[in-house]
């Protein structure tokens, strides 16, 4: 896989850097995994930092363009991109967004509960 930024620009206001680069001499499409490392090995910045947006692969094509940002801070990609770039990226797991919608869940039912039982005796 050889890629190469065809053009990089600095967003001060969203603290990041926009990147568009091309993949060639792949018959198929790279894994967003496998981009975003290498991405993170040329710019010398952490694999969590950087945002894969789009994946175009031209049909028949060996050549792949990816649009990629990279965040200066962690808080940026969140503020920016939403809980929902984590759970992509596999940087959190389904398991953990289960597990804090159970807790918040809980006292709800437990509040419910009591209103079914005064329901009942009316």
């Amino acid at each position: 896989m050889n890629l190469e930024i065809l053009e990089a620009r600095e967003n001060p206001l969203l603290d990041r850097e926009e990147i568009i680069a091309v993949i060639k001499g792949v018959k198929t499409t790279p894994s967003r995994n496998e981009i975003i490392e290498k991405i993170a090995a040329l710019k010398m910045s952490k694999k969590e930092d950087v945002a894969l947006n789009k994946i175009e692969h031209v049909f028949g094509s060996d050549v792949v363009r990816v649009f990629i940002n990279i965040y200066k801070t962690k808080k940026g990609k969140k503020l920016e991109r939403g809980e929902r770039v984590f759970f992509r990226t596999g940087e959190k797991t389904k398991k953990e967004k289960k597990e804090k919608k159970g807790e918040k869940e809980a006292p709800k039912q437990k509040e419910e509960e009591p209103k079914k039982e005064e329901t009942k005796k009316s």
